[in-house]
């Protein structure tokens, strides 16, 4: 026999004898759990849906263990911000040319060529 239930806004299928992680639930280890939120049981071709979830099924178990999960990376952390610059600024900033002595103006000169030759 097979279910779909509900619990914590996720949806876990699960099977008699199975273990399951489902999010934190109210009680004790040790302690007996039902939960009303099936939304599909059957197996084969003898399978219920439920509208949205099967009149008077229920998914009963044993909590095993509470406990936190594993700490996930984020992936959006940098190490530091982004880099801003001012409207108009140079594509380049002046200090990644290598020109000699040349003045400020003429290195960006020979940087970014210009379009009209």
């Amino acid at each position: 026999m097979v279910a779909v239930i509900r619990s914590g806004g996720k949806q876990y299928r699960v099977s008699e004898g199975a273990s399951v992680r489902v999010e934190k639930l109210p009680g004790q280890v040790g302690e007996s759990v039902t939960l009303d939120d099936v939304l599909l049981v059957g197996e084969g071709e003898a399978v219920k849906i439920g509208t949205p979830t099967v009149d008077g099924a229920r998914v009963t178990g044993t909590i095993v263990a509470q406990g936190r999960g594993e700490r996930t990376a984020d992936p959006r952390r940098t190490v530091r911000p982004p880099a801003r610059s001012a409207p108009g600024a140079p594509a380049r900033p002046a200090g990644t040319c290598d020109a000699g002595d040349q003045s400020s103006a003429a290195r960006h000169r020979r940087a970014r060529p210009s379009a009209r030759r």
